[in-house]
C-alpha cells in the first residue's frame, strides 16, 4: 500500500511587499501601512466638506496658520514618504541587529501616529 499523507498547513498570508521584514515587526508593519492608508481615506473623505482654508502651521501667528483646504494632502503625503523612506531602509538593513530594525519600525509607527493625530485634529476643527 502507498502511504497517502497530504500536508495541509496553510501559510499566513500578509501583504507581498512586508515580507523582507522579520516576522517580530511584519506585524508593526502592517499596522504603520493601515494607519497611513488611513490617513489618506479620511483627507479624501473630509476635502469636500473642509472649509476653504484650514489651520495647519499652529506654529505660526494666527493669520499665518491658515492655508488652502488643498494643504490637507500635505500630512498623508508626509506620511507616505517617510513610510517608504524608512521601508526601504528595513529592506536594506533587514539582516542587521533585530533590536535596532525593532526600535525603527516603532518610530516610524510613531511618526505614522503623530500624523495621523494631526490629521485628526486638524479636520476636528475645520468640520
Amino acid at each position: 500500500m502507498e502511504d497517502l499523507t497530504f500536508h495541509t498547513e496553510k501559510k499566513k498570508k500578509s501583504l507581498p511587499f512586508l515580507l523582507f521584514l522579520p516576522k517580530q515587526i511584519r506585524s508593526l508593519g502592517v499596522l504603520s501601512v493601515g494607519i497611513n492608508l488611513l490617513s489618506i481615506l479620511l483627507s479624501g473623505l473630509f476635502y469636500p466638506n473642509l472649509q476653504a482654508s484650514i489651520p495647519l502651521f499652529y506654529s505660526q501667528p494666527d493669520d499665518q496658520q491658515l492655508v488652502n483646504k488643498e494643504f490637507i494632502f500635505l500630512l498623508p503625503i508626509l506620511a507616505t514618504l517617510i513610510h517608504v523612506i524608512h521601508l526601504s531602509i528595513l529592506r536594506i538593513a533587514k539582516d542587521g541587529n533585530q533590536t535596532l530594525l525593532r526600535m525603527f519600525m516603532i518610530v516610524t509607527l510613531a511618526l505614522e501616529l503623530l500624523i495621523f493625530v494631526i490629521l485628526i485634529r486638524c479636520i476636528s476643527i475645520v468640520s
